[in-house]
């Protein structure tokens, strides 16, 4: 039945092109329902590879971002204490 050109006078109740086209439709739905499936899961994938990505980025920002609190702490504190020899 699949790819027959349906040719409504063949038929000799409106029933029987009533069964048929239901059955084309319920074929196609099946097609499309199984198509869009695969790609839901395609998607949940990218997502995950996407996810994973965005985590070992915000890793490395953290690690940048802690560097940088500990290099200006020894910064301001190295200038405070320079500041209190010189004006004792």
């Amino acid at each position: 039945m699949a790819g027959r050109v349906l040719n409504p006078a063949s038929f000799t109740t409106d029933d029987e092109l009533d069964v048929v086209t239901l059955e084309r439709l319920e074929r196609r739905l099946g097609e499309e329902g199984g198509s869009l499936r695969l790609d839901i899961k395609d998607v949940r994938g990218d997502i995950k590879d996407l996810r994973t990505e965005m985590s070992d980025r915000n890793a490395s920002m953290l690690r940048w971002l802690l560097g940088f609190f500990v290099a200006q702490t020894t910064a301001i504190g190295a200038l405070i204490a320079a500041l209190m020899a010189v004006l004792r």
